[in-house]
């Protein structure tokens, strides 16, 4: 879960039987010692678990993490988001490819995904649009 006011991201461990979710693990999202504001607004897992990324709007960044086997999160980098106010993420089928909706940088910018290191490397220039809120990823 994300946690838009705590620039966090918090891990649970559901429990079947009983139907609870059991805190394990918050982690920031932004930089050590970042004193600005910012505030978080999408989370996104890779198709195969391994990695999760989550944006910072007005840090203006995406923070990438390796997903453990227990599902602990460890920061891997946080990357700049290649616009103003990272509102939206979408991962590609195959989980190759990250878009990221810079809504009041009217952008959209494309990352390649890592699949070793889950590291974001960016791509081409950015796609100018106006306002961009949601991306939405359609498998044909």
């Amino acid at each position: 879960m994300i946690n838009e006011l705590g620039n966090t991201v918090t891990m649970y461990n559901y429990v079947a039987e009983s139907g609870l979710l059991l805190e394990q693990q918050t982690i920031s999202t932004v930089p050590e010692g970042f004193d600005g504001e910012s505030y978080t607004a999408d989370v996104k897992v890779t198709p195969d678990g391994k990695f999760l990324y989550g944006t910072n709007r007005g840090h203006d960044s995406i923070a990438c993490y390796k997903v453990a086997a227990d599902g602990r999160l460890s920061l891997i980098k946080i990357e700049p988001s290649r616009g103003k106010g990272p509102q939206n993420l979408a991962i590609l089928p195959g989980g190759g490819w990250l878009m990221c909706a810079n809504m009041p940088g009217n952008n959209v910018a494309i990352f390649q995904i890592n699949p070793q290191t889950g590291e974001l490397k960016p791509h081409g220039d950015t796609i100018p649009q106006t306002g961009p809120s949601c991306l939405m990823v359609v498998d044909k």
